[in-house]
């Protein structure tokens, strides 16, 4: 019985974003996001000096399990994995009215890629977002912010 691989998944999530040509530009493009990664980001405050871009990483509990019953071919159970991901998208604009709105239309552009195609090129059975905040308050106003948006996931393994 194979079990859920957590980075597969994740590298699925970023192979989607990358595709679309609203959201991303692998050269830079003003106006794109400039790196899409699994993974937190690196830096002592949490933040890498690259913006925009998009972090996808482990949520807690990342994972919960329960069985759904037996598979068909064994008598061995079926079990129906749910779990969270994080999405951090990271922006800097010259002033935070700028930055917010530009955090509004790259979110917006993030969850309309993902719902395109909710098995996530059929890596998990099911997915969507469930819950958007701010990355950290103490952001709020200034010129650098970030969004968090928690997408929940489900596998029967």
């Amino acid at each position: 019985m194979a079990e859920v691989d957590h980075d597969a998944i994740k590298e699925a999530m970023v192979t989607i974003l990358e595709a679309d040509a609203t959201l991303y530009d692998a050269t830079g493009a003003l106006d794109k996001v400039r790196q899409i990664n699994a993974g937190h980001p690196h830096h002592t405050n949490g933040l890498e000096d690259l913006y925009p871009s998009i972090y996808i990483t482990n949520s807690n509990p990342l994972d919960r399990i329960r069985v759904k019953g037996t598979t068909v071919s064994s008598a061995a159970p079926c079990l129906e994995h749910t779990f969270r991901y994080k999405i951090v998208v990271l922006e800097q604009t010259k002033n935070s009215r700028d930055t917010e709105k530009s955090l509004d239309d790259r979110q917006k552009l993030v969850l309309e890629a993902l719902e395109g195609d909710i098995t996530l090129g059929g890596s998990v059975d099911f997915s969507r977002p469930e819950l958007v905040e701010t990355f950290s308050v103490t952001l709020n106003g200034k010129t650098v912010q970030g969004r968090t948006i928690t997408y929940l996931l489900r596998k029967l393994t």
